[in-house]
């Protein structure tokens, strides 16, 4: 065997080789595409899954934030709904303030004219001795009815006063209830407050812990409820949802019902009365934050 056939043979040797391991490493190579390709081929649909759930979550998240801005809406509709019905009752209840008034300025000159007539009578009791029995009469009736017309008047004016706390503990409800409903319009996301009560609000929602002693001042029935105002206010500690005991009877210490707080004024409070003896509580019965 010649050189030259020595050398062909060589050489194709070693291209035989170096094809052999080309394709071993373009199959290796294949291999390893075909699995990068259907690992992300599996990432991509995942994504895809992804985005959908992520699409049905703002639907419905958008879905819940306009049930609940309704929701709101309705409420606060419900509220001013109130708030009319008691600015109503106050101006009734002012009228039969000015009806009282007018009543007793009558029952005030009755009252007058017959005192003068008595005097005129006692001037000449030889000869009008029945005149002034009778003129005696008619004071007694004009005084009496003074009487029934000035409690007449300190009730409708109690009236007045615990509908006007009634109609501004309202209105600051329903303004509240309006930043929370536009807070919850501008969240992003739809997003909206949770709505919960204050701290300071959970704070004196029940028993204030603290020793909070007043007395009733007068009482009053508005629509089937019985409320009380008491001498104690913001001045003593006492804040909205503050609870009383209030305690009566013949000993002053018998447990009657409890006080709740609606309106706070500096030196007074109104509250909603409840408990076994709601129908015995008057004036005068002493409230106590702890017995």
């Amino acid at each position: 065997m010649s050189t030259l056939t020595k050398l062909f043979v060589t050489l194709l040797v070693l291209l035989s080789m170096l094809l052999s391991a080309g394709v071993i490493v373009f199959v290796n190579k294949t291999e390893a595409f075909a699995t990068q390709n259907k690992t992300l081929s599996t990432q991509l649909a995942q994504a895809k899954a992804d985005a959908e759930a992520a699409r049905s979550e703002n639907s419905a998240t958008s879905a819940n934030a306009a049930l609940a801005v309704q929701a709101a809406n309705n409420e606060a509709a419900a509220r001013q709904a109130q708030i009319d019905n008691l600015n109503r009752q106050l101006l009734d209840a002012k009228g039969q303030v000015a009806q009282a008034n007018a009543q007793v300025a009558t029952t005030q000159a009755a009252l007058n004219g017959a005192q003068a007539a008595l005097a005129a009578a006692q001037s000449n009791q030889g000869a009008l001795q029945a005149q002034q029995i009778e003129v005696r009469k008619a004071a007694d009736e004009a005084q009496r009815k003074l009487v029934d017309a000035n409690i007449a008047l300190t009730d409708a004016t109690n009236r007045v006063q615990v509908l006007e706390r009634q109609v501004r503990t309202q209105a600051e409800e329903l303004a509240a209830m309006q930043e929370d409903r536009g807070a919850a319009t501008t969240a992003p996301g739809g997003a909206r407050s949770s709505g919960g009560p204050s701290a300071d609000a959970a704070m004196t929602a029940g028993d204030s812990g603290l020793n909070i002693n007043g007395v009733i001042r007068a009482t009053q029935t508005i629509a089937g409820i019985k409320y009380a105002t008491i001498s104690v206010g913001s001045a003593d500690a006492v804040r909205k949802g503050t609870r009383f005991r209030v305690l009566g009877g013949q000993n002053g210490n018998q447990f009657m019902g409890y006080l709740t707080v609606t309106s706070v004024e500096p030196h007074e409070s109104v509250g909603r009365l409840e408990g076994p003896r709601v129908g015995d509580i008057s004036r005068e019965n002493l409230v106590r934050t702890r017995l």
